[in-house]
């Protein structure tokens, strides 16, 4: 009877021990996991401060040409009723100014 009660506890002190390797594999895994999903995260974050930041970049690069094509739109917007008079000359030279 002692020796089964032995035999037993070695079965026990076996399935602990596969036990106690498991949950070291797993701990592993789950601290790769993490870690991949920090660098994600960070990756991420990273990439759309490039894209905000390139998008607002080019807005200040092209503001200027913008405001030049928004100001000859509203000059040529304001000369559409003397086309009828004049033949179109002021919007020739309006034109030529930029």
């Amino acid at each position: 009877m002692n020796e089964s009660i032995e035999q037993e506890i070695k079965e026990m002190r076996d399935d602990l021990d596969e036990i106690r390797g498991m949950m070291v594999e797993n701990n592993k895994m789950i601290k790769r996991l993490h870690s991949a999903y920090r660098m994600s995260a960070a990756i991420s974050i990273i990439k759309w401060v490039i894209i905000i930041g390139f998008t607002l970049g080019s807005f200040y690069y092209i503001q200027p040409y913008l405001e030049n094509i928004l100001k000859m739109y509203g000059s040529i917007n304001s000369l559409t009723g003397g086309v009828e008079n004049n033949g179109g000359i002021d919007i020739l030279n309006t034109l030529k100014k930029f």
